[in-house]
């Protein structure tokens, strides 16, 4: 068979021949134009017989045959429009498919498709001449496609297609959809929409997986969640067949936190084992993406997460964007993924391609949240957020500002030098009337700070603010509590507000904890009269607990609660689990820094055991004795 090329030449040299027939017959006569400045044009003329000199009014044509320039092989009738062939090349170029397809021939194909009469054949035409312009799976089809709708010949072939619609079969219904329209030609006929949608959703298992993705925008776009869910269902129960990365993260994007409600488990289940095997092709940017799915979703799937990890550090993040690299952030805090070498170029590549302006610092603070929730901070980040610090209150709202000052806080970033900072971006939210949990969530966490003492009893401390927080937040009193109590070192004859929460009894601490549980049994082991020289799970009046209690001469040797000795201490023992530490500098959090202070202020010596170096002694004997040296030298 011929194709559209063969045929294309075979009707250009039948018309070069019969031109150069009727030239032969006229004997039309070449005249040079006499003027120098016209020495590049010639004019094709026809002489009268009746008169002398040439008609200059009986021009028919006129071309221009400098070296430079290409003589056409059409006729003036069948001369092409350039605006679509200049389309079609731009189009072809960047999808580079021009080597394969003419651009003249393309329009061959879609010129005969406007001048036929028969419906089906403008239907193929209208698919062939994407099918031959555009790229299948490219992303950028549809601003194509809005280029060859400036050309009025694509548009009557579409309008013409449109037209016809009822009268296509299911197959040519197929075709539409496998093309790359995605019914762009239905905008004005809704009848046909309806029709086609009707059609294609009984026989959803007759269309590939890139067809049904089409369908489902298409019924994202009808706003028929019926219609979506059905094609999802379809979609979620033939995972198996997707094979293009781009169908999938395209799959994975469609799903919304309201489908996520009514979607089957198991559809997530299946895109999720489709991305563990296709995970190395995945580029960084999809890996954030997955990440960011995940992350939504709640889907905590490790062997997943430790792949796409994997990936990321193997591949590396200079393409990376700081909105990106504070997105991956995110994820990694929303699914609690603590991977240090991941984390240490993460923190890397901010501090390298973080800027000076607005929204770089309102993506830090993005950055600065999910580093307090995960309590891990590099050296040369906190730097970076703390040399930012002072523009935080130009840049983020008074929400984000309150977050940033406690996680500041919580992460022990904030100096001596930041307090005047601090303190005048206090002032100027507290005059924007600002919630009061938000005041409370702040005040907290800047607890261990001693010059915030003043802020606290001035803002959050005032009699109408502790009985609406009361009233309101019953859960955050015993927070008050220790607010209060931090005001009360502070501050001689201090009169607080009054607390509806009383002194709370000595409790046994359930053993769920099995580090509390082996230090508990250690200091037991200290004494052989375990019930009266060790006290557990204590809840002081001020909100803390203590985990141990025990009772020590000036020796450090534990003694009976009962001693008469006038020299002996109160030790409180306080566990110092993973989450209470910040990484990797193993630091306590800030709310350990003011439990230890709050404890020394009431007259207890503490002591401090963390769970890296309690878990890091093998035996029984060496976790004892480390616990008498620590005690011991509490007192000394």
């Amino acid at each position: 068979m011929f194709s559209f090329r063969h045929l294309y030449l075979l009707h250009r040299a039948s018309v070069c021949m019969r031109q150069s027939v009727l030239r032969l017959s006229q004997r039309i006569p070449l005249e040079q134009h006499p003027c120098p400045q016209f020495a590049n044009i010639r004019l094709l003329s026809t002489k009268p017989d009746d008169a002398s000199m040439p008609n200059t009014q009986s021009v028919t044509r006129e071309e221009t045959i400098g070296p430079d320039t290409k003589k056409s092989n059409y006729s003036k009738a069948e001369k092409p429009d350039l605006k679509i062939v200049q389309c079609l090349t731009q189009i072809m170029k960047s999808n580079r498919k021009v080597d394969k397809h003419d651009p003249e021939v393309v329009y061959k194909v879609l010129s005969d498709g406007n001048k036929t009469v028969d419906k089906q054949q403008k239907l193929q035409a209208l698919i062939s001449v994407l099918d031959s312009a555009i790229l299948k799976g490219d992303v950028h089809s549809q601003k194509h496609i809005e280029i060859l709708m400036t050309c009025q010949e694509f548009r009557e072939l579409l309008s013409a297609v449109s037209d016809s619609i009822p009268i296509y079969s299911r197959n040519d219904l197929l075709l539409l959809l496998s093309c790359h329209l995605d019914f762009q030609i239905l905008r004005k006929n809704i009848q046909a929409k309806s029709d086609i949608m009707e059609n294609l959703l009984s026989n959803l298992n007759k269309l590939n997986i890139s067809s049904l993705i089409k369908l489902h925008r298409t019924t994202k776009q009808l706003r028929q969640p019926e219609m979506e869910n059905k094609v999802m269902n379809n979609i979620g129960s033939r995972w198996m067949e997707i094979e293009k990365v781009n169908d999938l993260m395209s799959i994975m994007q469609m799903i919304t936190p309201e489908m996520r409600k009514t979607l089957d488990s198991s559809i997530q289940d299946g895109l999720e084992e489709k991305t563990l095997q296709k995970v190395e092709q995945l580029s960084t940017e999809q890996i954030g993406q997955v990440l960011e799915f995940l992350s939504v979703a709640r889907r905590r799937n490790l062997p997943l997460i430790k792949s796409l990890a994997y990936c990321l550090k193997q591949k590396g993040l200079e393409n990376f964007s700081l909105k990106m690299t504070a997105s991956v952030f995110e994820s990694l805090s929303k699914l609690n993924i603590q991977d240090n070498e991941l984390l240490h170029l993460l923190s890397a590549h901010t501090v390298q391609i973080a800027k000076d302006n607005r929204k770089s610092i309102q993506l830090l603070t993005l950055i600065l949240n999910c580093c307090a929730h995960l309590k891990w901070m590099t050296p040369d980040l906190e730097k970076l957020l703390h040399s930012y610090y002072p523009r935080f209150s130009e840049s983020i709202n008074h929400k984000f500002q309150c977050q940033a000052i406690a996680n500041m806080s919580t992460l022990q970033c904030l100096q001596e030098s930041d307090k005047e900072i601090t303190l005048a971006t206090l002032e100027s939210l507290n005059e924007k009337n600002i919630r009061q949990e938000y005041w409370l969530f702040v005040a907290l966490a800047l607890g261990w700070n001693n010059w915030s003492v003043e802020w606290i009893t001035a803002s959050v401390l005032k009699e109408s603010s502790v009985e609406n927080i009361q009233r309101r937040f019953p859960s955050m009193v015993t927070h008050l509590r220790q607010i209060d109590y931090e005001a009360s070192i502070a501050i001689p004859n201090y009169m607080g507000p009054r607390l509806n929460i009383g002194g709370q009894k000595s409790s046994k601490v359930t053993m769920h904890n099995t580090l509390v549980f082996e230090v508990i049994e250690a200091t037991q082991t200290l004494e052989k009269n375990f019930d009266e020289n060790v006290q557990t799970g204590i809840n002081t009046p001020q909100g803390h607990v203590i985990d141990v209690m025990v009772l020590v001469d000036k020796t450090g040797k534990v003694i009976p609660f009962s001693s008469s000795e006038s020299s002996c201490h109160k030790v409180a023992i306080k566990v110092v689990k993973y989450e209470n530490t910040i990484r990797p500098s193993m630091k306590p959090t800030g709310e350990i820094q003011m439990w230890k202070r709050h404890m020394e202020s009431l007259g207890y010596k503490t002591v401090l055991i963390p769970y890296h170096i309690w878990t890091g002694f093998r035996g029984k004997t060496s976790k004892l004795m480390y616990l008498e040296k620590t005690i011991s030298s509490s007192v000394a």
